[in-house]
């Protein structure tokens, strides 16, 4: 108990912090630490469920272990950031699926998610991963790519056969995001790979000064990717493009194109494996504004979709033009709401509903279970309201 409570003070800490302003989404300082203060440590909220902090894993599905090889389908979920875009303890935008192991897919890596990546179970995540899907170029579905690529090429993710694929919409956008990160690493390669020679076992420096020549990212990589751009999706609701299809590995991958205020393009993803449908929202105007998630939705055995509070945002936003502009425009005109999730759900008949990038992000049981409850007033399926270290394994279906 004594190590629970210190560690939950830590994260409370943090919290306090981290979390300083009444707008974006955000609790008020003296609010938060209202709520931080009435957290009976006997009883702590879901996001600091010991088990959760300690062995960086919580399952949340019916069977929990993978050995169990005539129950699990072979299908692994993992919650890699669940948090929304300002500062607060959870990972930016981040779902991980693996199948059988080997295919280990991302969907949007944000910031503070790769973190989560390199400790889930205790073990690092990161030299793993094989493919990442991003949804749109907003920094926190994107911010933490160049860092997981980079930490796993550190942890020995080195070999042509370790190469990354990064897909995202539009050819010349993902080509420039791609550039981009190898420019920014390009110094942190070049000093590992001049000063020591790790193919060798050879620690001698010398340091040497990198000259301007030696400014190249594709000598000196250190993200060990290959950026795959694909064609937008048209804005009809409809269309969905075919971005992977791996038949020896059973995995069709689909992109569909999403309406996100502040940002384009911006598309969400359909995967298809092993029977199961699975669906990312990514981030979206709600229904009925848009159908496009509905449509996607279809049957889906499980829609991860986002999600944000409109009644306190519009309670704690900046009472000023510019303030109010800020959170219609960027927010409000750009995301789903709770009810609105909740009818996508119920339209798309999807069987179970996980709700991730949460605005503003769950701190007490109370918090928690008042999400919960509106989305079941109209939603009758399963619901989940997501955490960092969240994981699911999906059972073999039953003909």
């Amino acid at each position: 108990m004594l190590a629970v409570g210190l560690l939950t003070c830590i994260f409370l800490s943090v919290h306090i912090q981290l979390v300083t302003s009444s707008h974006d989404g955000r609790r008020s300082q003296e609010e938060l630490i209202a709520a931080l203060n009435s957290i009976d440590l006997s009883d702590p909220p879901a996001w600091l469920n010991p088990a959760r902090q300690l062995q960086r894993k919580y399952c949340r599905s019916k069977i929990c272990d993978n050995n169990i090889t005539d129950a699990y389908a072979g299908i692994k979920m993992i919650a890699c950031g669940t948090g929304q875009p300002k500062t607060t303890v959870r990972g930016r935008a981040c779902f991980a699926i693996i199948i059988d192991g080997i295919d280990y897919m991302l969907f949007d890596v944000g910031m503070g998610a790769e973190i989560v990546l390199d400790n889930f179970n205790n073990t690092n995540q990161l030299n793993l991963i094989k493919s990442i899907f991003i949804t749109h170029y907003h920094s926190d579905h994107t911010g933490g790519i160049g860092n997981a690529l980079n930490l796993g090429f550190l942890d020995l993710r080195t070999a042509a056969s370790d190469r990354v694929k990064l897909y995202g919409p539009g050819f010349d956008l993902l080509f420039n995001y791609t550039q981009g990160m190898r420019y920014f690493f390009v110094m942190d390669s070049i000093n590992r790979q001049l000063q020591v020679n790790a193919a060798k076992k050879i620690c001698n420096p010398t340091f040497a000064n990198p000259t301007r020549p030696n400014l190249n990212p594709t000598v000196f990589d250190s993200l060990n990717v290959d950026g795959i751009g694909y064609t937008i999706p048209p804005f009809d609701n409809k269309t969905q493009i075919t971005v992977v299809n791996n038949k020896a590995q059973d995995v069709v991958v689909k992109s569909f194109r999403v309406y996100h205020h502040s940002a384009n393009p911006a598309v969400g993803y359909i995967i298809l494996t092993k029977g199961y449908k699975i669906v990312i929202s990514g981030d979206t105007v709600g229904y009925p504004e848009s159908r496009a998630v509905v449509n996607a939705a279809k049957n889906a055995d499980y829609l991860i979709h986002e999600v944000l509070n409109k009644t306190f945002l519009t309670t704690h936003s900046e009472p000023t033009p510019n303030g109010k502009f800020n959170d219609q425009c960027r927010i409000l005109d750009s995301h789903t709401l709770v009810p609105q999730v909740a009818r996508v759900a119920k339209l798309a008949k999807v069987k179970n509903l996980i709700l991730t990038h949460i605005v503003p992000a769950p701190v007490t049981n109370e918090d928690f279970a008042k999400l919960l409850s509106a989305v079941q007033q109209i939603y009758k399926g399963n619901v989940y309201v997501s955490n960092d270290y969240d994981y699911w394994l999906l059972q073999k279906k039953t003909m």
